[in-house]
């Protein structure tokens, strides 16, 4: 079925596209991430806004978006976490597909239009594409894109799905799909941090993703982000977690997996000892002995060494 003929049909009430925001604290900024999916070139559309228990005005913004657009509906619940404010979500959409946006980022105008086209050729499949990060000052700052990786056989789609860096863990929330996928398979609240990684690790097990090298999301940076302000171990047992559930399924090498463990905990401990925190540092080395961390001796000892030296604060520090 056409987008550009939907309206056209029988079930002209239902909407294409149900887009899911979790919202929490975002006084600031929910505004242009409405504009943006307002914005987009298609109308078939229903915007789900689910209040997280803020604390500031953000659910009296979206209350008066609402009223401007109906296509806005808005709910509200205690503060439960992103996760559960998108399954909330997600159990409530009517469309035919549904789509991700936080409510602190924004899309180009042609994003939905350009997924709905290739799901109309593929419409089993996931679509996603990059991510573009932005920091707000006097004048907007851009960072150069991160675009889905390439990889065309699906048992190394879901090797390289464990090793991708955290810049592209993310890149799962521009997706556009059928909306039973989400209902069905909906974000894990086990994981405080990592669930976007984790949710793609798992759809990328049932269904085949379609990469599109092209940005479908501006990801603005700012002091009051969630993903700034997870703790550091806290984001590494997650993601530890996350291999944990899913690396024996895909890596049945046990030495491969620990090696991946390793090197997760280890790129974890680098960002401890770089930010001065030598305590951190000293959980996740420790934590790594546990994948053999040492095989992996320069980097490891390296590391031990700088975790030593921080309270001296040398210059290279």
């Amino acid at each position: 079925m056409s987008y550009l003929n939907y309206k056209d049909k029988e079930i002209d009430s239902w909407p294409l596209v149900s887009v899911c925001i979790p919202a929490f604290n975002c006084e600031a900024y929910l505004k242009d991430a409405i504009l943006s999916v307002q914005g987009q070139e298609v109308d078939e559309i229903e915007i789900l806004i689910v209040d997280d228990g803020s604390t500031d005005n953000t659910y009296q913004i979206a209350t008066e978006l609402a009223v401007s657009d109906g296509r806005i509906k808005v709910f509200k619940q205690t503060n439960s976490g992103s996760c559960v404010a998108r399954n909330n979500a997600f159990s409530m959409a009517s469309g035919k597909y549904i789509c991700l946006l936080d409510s602190d980022d924004i899309w180009p105008s042609y994003k939905l239009k350009r997924q709905l086209e290739i799901l109309e050729d593929y419409p089993d499949s996931i679509v996603i594409g990059g991510v573009q990060r932005f920091t707000d000052s006097s004048k907007r700052k851009w960072d150069d894109p991160t675009l889905p990786f390439k990889c065309n056989d699906k048992d190394d789609y879901l090797k390289k799905l464990l090793t991708i860096p955290d810049r592209e863990k993310m890149l799962i929330n521009t997706l556009c799909c059928r909306a039973e996928y989400l209902k069905n398979d909906s974000w894990d609240p086990r994981f405080r941090t990592g669930h976007d990684w984790e949710a793609w690790v798992r759809l990328a097990s049932k269904y085949t993703i379609i990469h599109v090298n092209e940005v479908f999301q501006y990801y603005r940076k700012h002091q009051n982000s969630t993903t700034k302000n997870n703790k550091l171990r806290l984001a590494a047992d997650c993601q530890l977690e996350v291999l944990n559930t899913h690396g024996p399924k895909i890596i049945k090498d046990r030495n491969e997996l620990d090696r991946i463990r390793s090197d997760l905990l280890l790129s974890f401990a680098n960002h401890a000892v770089y930010g001065k925190s030598r305590v951190d540092a000293f959980y996740l080395l420790n934590k790594s002995l546990k994948y053999r961390a040492w095989l992996n001796s320069r980097r490891f000892y390296r590391l031990l060494l700088l975790s030593v030296l921080i309270p001296y604060r040398p210059r290279f520090l």
